[in-house]
């Protein structure tokens, strides 16, 4: 999700002809997976998780009782879009693409105060990342979190007397080997260990953040906090930094300088890099020139040479994600990656027909994005 909606200043349609036009003369769609897990690479998932429903009717209020109404209209949104059933479709994609690290956006955390108070509401009824590891979990297939940041955290009143409280996270997961090993002979105990050995964590907010003024005379401005989490891995005998993002999505220069900030940041390491994440700046230069700042920098878009003909979109689908046709109009969702890696495969999941829930929900407003990246021989 996009989540300041009001703010979007894009013109979308003249790129999204020009790539219908182009797919349509070529034939081609968005590529699958075509290989085993490889020998000597690295499988990575990028994932807007979507919070449920825009923000719009909070971030819109002109008085207390159309705040009242839109935190409501907002919290019914989100059971509406049904996380749990959606989670269903994306551990699915998750144990089919068997990535060694994930990077989460949206990562939610719903919590409800009944009735409300003064006091921070702590009941949760939606924790993104603990439903999505039990669905794979469920299905033999064990992650865990390794690196979890706190970004917007804010509470409000609804017209029902409860308080809602929002917490969005920026969360890396890793999948672990799990056996059994006897203990004492008298039963057996779980031990797990990650694929990706992991040696260290990072996480930060940006100095660059979007305040959003008021629409109600006498509120205090909203601070939106972004950032990044990071981990230094091993995997398969080489270390790399693995670092996922959600980049502010308008003002331009607020999200530009975010990725300024990436690159002066977590991305100044001697250290080879794979970096990924919702960077809310589409592939194809419409709206921001976060993409080009970062492909300045040194990254490398790991779809560029492996799918020139496909534009592989992956956002637009329509808040209540019941649209019976992808709307998807642009690319943001990236796999970057800088050093000796070379890309094998690239792909979209989340954005057939075939992906949505039994009651028609896509799995989220974005597509995921997966990418092998095998190791050069070079790489120490």
């Amino acid at each position: 999700m996009r989540t300041i909606h009001l703010y979007r200043l894009r013109v979308r349609l003249a790129p999204i002809l020009a790539f219908l036009l182009i797919v349509a003369l070529a034939g081609v769609s968005s590529a699958k997976p075509g290989g085993a897990h490889p020998n000597k690479g690295v499988t990575v998932m990028t994932q807007n998780l979507y919070f449920g429903s825009s923000l719009d009717p909070v971030l819109g209020a002109v008085d207390i009782l159309d705040l009242l109404l839109g935190v409501n209209e907002v919290w019914t949104n989100v059971q509406d879009t049904d996380f749990p059933a959606r989670a269903e479709v994306i551990a699915d994609t998750i144990v089919e693409a068997q990535p060694d690290l994930v990077g989460l956006q949206e990562a939610a955390l719903w919590r409800i105060q009944s009735p409300g108070n003064i006091t921070p509401a702590t009941d949760v009824v939606y924790d993104f990342v603990e439903i999505l590891l039990d669905e794979l979990e469920e299905r033999g297939v064990r992650y865990e979190v390794v690196v979890s940041q706190d970004n917007l955290d804010i509470e409000l009143p609804s017209i029902t007397g409860d308080d809602i409280r929002l917490t969005d996270r920026d969360v890396i997961i890793a999948r672990t080997h799990t056996w059994h090993v006897k203990k004492h002979g008298r039963g057996h105990w779980h031990k797990a260990k990650h694929r990706a050995k992991i040696l260290g964590t990072d996480a930060a907010h940006f100095n660059t953040l979007l305040q959003i003024p008021p629409g109600i005379p006498g509120f205090p401005p909203i601070l939106v906090p972004r950032g990044w989490v990071s981990a230094d891995v091993k995997v398969r005998g080489k270390k790399f930094r693995f670092v996922n993002t959600h980049l502010e999505d308008v003002p331009a220069i607020i999200q530009e300088l975010q990725a300024i900030e990436l690159l002066d940041g977590p991305l100044d390491s001697d250290l080879p890099l794979v970096c990924l994440g919702d960077f809310n700046s589409d592939a194809y230069g419409v709206g921001t020139d976060s993409y080009e700042i970062l492909l300045a920098g040194g990254l490398v878009d790991s779809w560029t040479d492996l799918q020139p003909l496909d534009p592989g979109l992956t956002w637009g689908q329509e808040p209540d994600l019941l649209n019976p046709i992808s709307t998807f109009t642009e690319r943001l969702d990236i796999v970057f990656y800088d050093g000796p890696f070379v890309p094998k495969e690239a792909y979209v999941v989340g954005d057939h027909p075939d992906d949505v829930t039994d009651s028609g929900l896509w799995p989220s407003d974005h597509a995921g994005v997966v990418a092998v990246l095998a190791f050069e021989k070079k790489f120490k």
